[in-house]
């Protein structure tokens, strides 16, 4: 597990500006974070994980162009168009070149009318979308288990749908899951129409105490049980894991050690009528949003998820006056939890910040063959909301 702590604090600090405006003195910030700015030390293994992913994401972009056809078929001779209106850094004819890389996903064939070449699934491409459609709809129980927290997550107990249809691929929930999910257990969510901004929302119809345990918390627990650490010290800790090449001088040793026992309130509690006025009360929601981050990556599938869907969810689950979000359309940000993707399962360890440049321009991370989380037909027609 690791934790980039300045970058995370960076992420989630308050603005401070200051009183007086053009004046050259810095005001000394009072931010529970990492003094130093660490030097970046490339995870090879992430890396070489992230080249794939490119990959994956071209192919499961032509995929869902495919898939969104009514005959589920695409002349060649348009797929050159398609790509540079997706921004998926295609050459002029490349993007036709780039199927044939893949033919155990794209069948090429002539079509015995217009006598021109066309594209379309293979039998094992569809055949897995199938399976994992089924194995979606066989893990609803514990789909509505995660649904459930990430609500409870929310300071007000609810969220926005269209937020949570973004990131439906993350969380592993169905593309139907505004009916197969939520409307087919009224006893867990509500759904409801906002009046002033229109939107629909997910609310959470009442609060399980028993769900409201982070996963950090069992870590906590396993780890004081089986290696019997000192409960002062993994009380309010995580694990914490450095990539090879990574230097830690003392004072970033010894700010790391008095953060570690800085008390935070939990991601699942309601800190809305607390008064955060107080240092301690920044430096506990300054923990807490890391906590929270940590919990939000232990719902996903993949143990990962792009800085693009925590942006939905920020105001909702962390105090406005403390958020500050800078979007690069440059840069691919990515969290992911820690251990190794190609040698271990996927376990909830720790946080970590991994920056790669994306030439694609987009943020899905699905690596299956799966539909991607936006409709390419609406992208296409450009009708697509921003949210």
């Amino acid at each position: 597990m690791l934790v980039f702590f300045s970058y995370t604090c960076n992420l989630l600090k308050p603005r401070s500006p200051s009183p007086l405006p053009f004046t050259s003195i810095m005001l000394m910030s009072q931010s529970t974070s990492i003094p130093k700015k660490q030097d970046r030390v490339r995870d090879h293994g992430f890396d070489n994980y992230m080249e794939v992913e490119k990959k994956t994401r071209k192919v499961l972009k032509f995929q869902s162009l495919i898939l969104s056809q009514p005959s589920q078929t695409l002349p060649i001779s348009r797929f050159d168009s398609l790509a540079r209106r997706l921004g998926l850094g295609f050459k002029e004819n490349e993007a036709a070149a780039y199927l044939l890389k893949f033919p155990h996903v794209f069948e090429i064939y002539e079509h015995p009318v217009l006598r021109i070449l066309f594209c379309r699934l293979t039998q094992k491409a569809l055949l897995q979308i199938e399976q994992e459609k089924q194995a979606l709809h066989a893990q609803l129980p514990d789909v509505v288990t995660r649904l459930r927290k990430l609500v409870m997550m929310s300071n007000t107990g609810r969220l926005r749908l269209e937020h949570v249809r973004i990131a439906r691929k993350e969380f592993g929930l169905p593309d139907d899951f505004e009916y197969s999910v939520i409307l087919k257990y009224p006893e867990f969510f509500r759904l409801f129409d906002a009046r002033d901004t229109r939107n629909k929302y997910i609310e959470i119809v009442e609060r399980d105490p028993e769900l409201a345990i982070c996963a950090i918390e069992k870590v906590r627990e396993r780890e004081y049980r089986e290696k019997g650490l000192d409960a002062e010290d993994v009380r309010f800790s995580f694990l914490v894991n450095f990539p090879p090449g990574f230097k830690i001088g003392k004072y970033y040793r010894i700010a790391v050690w008095k953060w570690q026992r800085v008390p935070y309130w939990s991601p699942y509690e309601n800190v809305s009528g607390y008064d955060l006025r107080s240092l301690e009360a920044l430096k506990r929601m300054e923990k807490r949003a890391v906590a929270t981050i940590h919990e939000l990556l232990s719902l996903t599938v993949e143990k990962k998820i792009s800085l693009e869907r925590i942006a939905h969810f920020r105001m909702a689950m962390v105090d406005k006056e403390l958020v500050s979000y800078r979007r690069d359309t440059e840069v691919d940000d990515i969290v992911c939890v820690r251990p190794d993707y190609m040698e271990t399962d996927l376990k909830d360890f720790g946080v970590e910040y991994e920056i790669e440049h994306d030439e694609e321009g987009n943020d899905s991370l699905d690596s299956d063959f799966v539909s991607d989380d936006i409709d390419e037909t609406e992208y296409l027609d450009e009708k697509e909301d921003t949210v």
